[in-house]
């Protein structure tokens, strides 16, 4: 709070009945008391032109014209007047507070962690994990920090695609032949490839450096108590879709991602509310299915409300999204 009290000031009137400050330094971590100078009294100095006088009793013993408050409590220094030493462990003992206090960790991250650890962990990171999802067969590889995803799958003509993305290129081959891509038709790849593997993986990836989070607080559906977290991506990092927004809905019990809804802007923009199904463990990952829904009526201004749609039955179900023939190896 500022400007409702003054704190350490004393009226120079003789008479105010303000108590003088005690104060004292340390040395050598022992607090010695040090008193303030006898307090002159300029009114009466003034009338007799004497200057005020203090007394020294027969014992030899320090006495002053105003009494010392014995039971005044010892107010703080300024820092001006403590020890070099002692500054110096002050400003250790801030930096140590300061420090501790920024190392408190993140509420909402610390959810998003616990929902991998309980989706498969540090297996996410090691792996190599085979689907097919809507005829088109995926690889995921992953080690030390290198990946590299494919997606495999027959055209309308006929013709076999593979597409792939890796820590070094996006690439393309027709019929075995490498073909050349555009800018435009890199992104097109990238986008189809790794929105299947995101989304496919759940939660893996949301601590991503690019992801921010934000604890958006307790809910109850159906009657279990979750903790929701809304993630968005820097636009450094965070891919082509980085202005898109997500809600996730983790168990608190169970740390598991039961449902999440997001905000798209591509292809006109919308929303979506997935529900988990079909959960199984398959070589150590929990992999789930999704129930994919949008609002029955209306647009949803705040896609973190979409569990208040589910409540009242207002979800109209779009599709499913199903892994299928999934396989998991482990690297580690």
């Amino acid at each position: 709070m500022h400007g409702d009290h003054d704190h350490g000031r004393v009226s120079s009137g003789a008479n105010s009945g303000e108590r003088p400050i005690r104060c004292g330094v340390i040395e050598d971590g022992v607090w010695l008391h040090t008193r303030p100078a006898a307090p002159t009294n300029l009114a009466n100095a003034q009338h007799t032109g004497k200057a005020a006088s203090s007394t020294t009793p027969a014992d030899g013993s320090h006495s002053t014209d105003v009494p010392w408050p014995q039971t005044h409590p010892i107010n703080p220094c300024p820092l001006d007047m403590l020890t070099p030493r002692l500054r110096f462990l002050a400003a250790g003992l801030l930096f140590c507070l300061v420090s501790a206090a920024c190392d408190q960790p993140d509420p909402a991250e610390e959810v998003v962690r616990s929902g991998i650890e309980a989706h498969g962990g540090e297996l996410f990171e090691a792996m190599e994990v085979r689907f097919t999802f809507r005829d088109a067969h995926f690889t995921v590889w992953r080690h030390n920090g290198a990946f590299r995803y494919e997606r495999v799958y027959t055209d309308d003509e006929g013709s076999v695609i593979r597409d792939w993305m890796t820590n070094e290129e996006t690439g393309q081959e027709v019929d075995g032949e490498r073909q050349p891509l555009t800018a435009q038709e890199r992104a097109s790849v990238e986008t189809a490839v790794n929105s299947v593997v995101y989304f496919g993986l759940l939660p893996f990836r949301l601590l991503d450096d690019a992801a921010r989070h934000r604890d958006l607080g307790t809910t109850e559906i159906e009657g279990r108590t979750y903790r929701t977290v809304e993630v968005t991506f820097d636009r450094e990092g965070g891919g082509a879709d980085w202005e898109d927004r997500f809600v996730y809905w983790f168990d608190d019990r169970e740390h598991t991602l039961d449902y999440l809804a997001y905000r798209y802007h591509r292809d006109g923009g919308g929303t979506r509310f997935r529900r988990a199904v079909n959960r199984r463990n398959v070589g150590g990952l929990l992999l789930q299915d999704y129930e994919n829904y949008t609002a029955a009526v209306g647009e949803v201004d705040d896609i973190a409300d979409y569990d208040r749609l589910l409540a009242r039955g207002e979800l109209q179900l779009v599709s499913t999204i199903a892994l299928e023939e999934v396989e998991v190896r482990d690297l580690r």
